[in-house]
């Protein structure tokens, strides 16, 4: 949502000192990925990734945008040649592989929920495609049982969860207790919101 024109502006609190807060994740299928190759996830994952590109251990802010560009270029384009001396990337490039080889013999299954997907119901996929499918489906089983963690633990508040999509939450919050409380919960829940979250208010106090 933008933050150089008044779009936040729109959106008031029902809470007399109530605000909303837009929590969001950075390098989100990057994360991803990490968990299902089981690696550790950098706390700044453009930045590490920039460090092997450019061949040195300080980046221009120029750099580090570049080596997004760069990566996800390589993510969803294929792997390059170059990027295969890279461990994840040679990880990353293995994985493109397998799951089309699963694809071509109808083994696929889901990441998280294991479940069946039928080549017919997916016919002329490249193996790119393929691989581009799983981790959005994927991205999909994450969110929907990070929506069930969420609506959980605010049955019972007044706090609510009132837009979710693929990498960005809006929370309603009734107090600032409640974020600290929230924040604290997820962070014990999963090491995404420890590395890569950052929020903003979209709506401060509103008094009535």
């Amino acid at each position: 949502m933008k933050k150089e024109d008044e779009t936040r502006e729109r959106f008031k609190s029902r809470f007399q000192n109530g605000f909303l807060i837009e929590i969001d994740l950075s390098g989100f299928h990057l994360y991803l990925l990490h968990l299902i190759l089981k690696k550790p996830f950098p706390e700044n994952v453009y930045e590490e990734f920039g460090k092997l590109y450019f061949k040195k251990n300080s980046l221009t802010q120029e750099e580090v945008e570049q080596s997004k560009t760069t990566t996800f270029q390589n993510i969803y384009g294929g792997i390059s040649k170059d990027l295969l001396q890279i461990p994840f990337f040679a990880k990353v490039h293995d994985l493109i592989k397998n799951l089309w080889v699963q694809y071509k013999t109808d083994s696929l299954k889901t990441f998280l929920f294991d479940r069946p997907i039928k080549s017919k119901n997916l016919p002329e996929l490249s193996q790119n495609k393929v691989f581009n499918y799983m981790l959005q489906n994927l991205e999909t089983e994450f969110n929907s049982t990070l929506i069930e963690r969420f609506l959980d633990y605010l049955k019972d508040k007044e706090t609510k969860l009132v837009r979710k999509n693929i990498d960005n939450s809006t929370l309603h919050f009734y107090w600032w207790t409640y974020l600290l409380q929230f924040l604290l919960v997820l962070s014990a829940s999963t090491n995404i919101w420890r590395t890569s979250c950052t929020c903003g208010i979209l709506n401060s106090f509103s008094f009535k």
